[in-house]
């Protein structure tokens, strides 16, 4: 799925987030659950009604699970949320639009050990060469 298409599905489930708090604030019994459900951000109901979420609790971006020494699993999908509003000039013109955000869970990460190299196609693994005393064979 290209940015683009990720951007056009984020903004359908937004739209299915909204449909839910108004009908969570319109079905409220209480006024404190009505205020509880209208200051809910979309990103809320986007992690805690409509993501299928499995007992994750801490949701990081790649760059904050490395600073702490974590890695992502391989083949890992990201939870994709609306990033703060940035204001960018295009032209003379000012532009405000939300980037995308994408989150991985504490599901999703492992420590990564000093010990172990990581594994690439580009590098050789390194051959190990044991001295041999030649006059003990000869």
């Amino acid at each position: 799925m290209n940015f683009l298409d990720r951007r056009k599905e984020l903004k359908r489930l937004s739209n299915e987030a909204l449909k839910l708090r108004t009908e969570k604030i319109e079905s409220a019994k209480s006024e404190d659950l009505k205020t509880f459900w209208r200051t809910r951000s979309i990103n809320y109901i986007l992690m805690h009604q409509i993501y299928n979420l499995n007992g994750e609790v801490e949701f990081k971006t790649f760059e904050e699970w490395t600073k702490e020494g974590y890695t992502i699993i391989k083949g890992s999908s990201a939870f994709v949320i609306w990033g703060q509003p940035v204001e960018v000039v295009k032209k003379f013109e000012k532009i405000r639009y939300c980037p995308l955000k994408y989150l991985f869970s504490d599901k999703q990460v492992y420590r990564y050990q000093e010990s172990q190299e990581p594994t690439t196609t580009n590098t050789a693994k390194k051959k190990k060469f044991e001295t041999i005393n030649l006059d003990l064979i000869l």
